[in-house]
């Protein structure tokens, strides 16, 4: 990891202005821009079709940009087969087509590292009673995740007496007796 990035990572959550904000994000996009041009030949031929060489952007809207449904149609990997730590996919429910992102180590515990300072800073270091709902098949293959899944994996680690509803009910319930909070995160399904 590259030490601006480390740098932002141990920055309190919310406290950039907006302008320092757009700094950080452009130049971390422009690195990223070279890094997977670098890596992955099918964004790099994608770039040049484009006429737009991964160069440095001074602003948000200089930076080369993907339309996210070639997620759907193109494998775009900027690490090689065997480094792939986890594929994780959309629900696909604007064309039936889920769009997938692979991973590789790395990236996933920077974003474990990411979402740990979200939201300890709106929860606090406190694990706090958690009550999930969904399939068990959603986590069943912890190498090929939705984003619903990984959603439920990243969130585990912040609640506790998650084991199953007749566990978890009454803790919740003595939690918001005693002035507690209880999150909810979730999401709508077509019916």
């Amino acid at each position: 990891m590259d030490d601006e990035l480390e740098r932002l990572l141990d920055l309190e959550q919310y406290s950039l202005g907006v302008r320092e904000k757009e700094a950080w994000l452009v130049r971390g996009l422009n690195r990223l821009t070279a890094h997977h041009a670098q890596r992955c030949p099918a964004y790099a031929r994608m770039l040049e079709a484009a006429s737009q060489e991964p160069l440095d952007g001074a602003r948000l809207d200089e930076v080369p940009y993907l339309p996210v449904s070639l997620f759907k149609w193109i494998k775009l990997a900027s690490v090689p087969d065997d480094e792939i730590f986890r594929v994780m996919t959309s629900s696909g429910t604007t064309s039936q087509v889920p769009s997938r992102v692979y991973l590789d180590i790395e990236t996933a515990r920077l974003q474990t590292r990411a979402l740990s300072s979200i939201v300890t800073h709106h929860l606090g270091p406190r694990r706090r009673p958690m009550l999930i709902i969904d399939q068990p098949g959603v986590i069943a293959d912890r190498r090929h995740l939705s984003a619903r899944g990984a959603g439920i994996l990243g969130m585990l680690s912040y609640g506790r007496d998650h084991s199953g509803r007749r566990q978890c009910l009454p803790c919740l319930r003595g939690s918001l007796r005693a002035g507690g909070t209880v999150g909810r995160w979730g999401k709508t399904q077509r019916t």
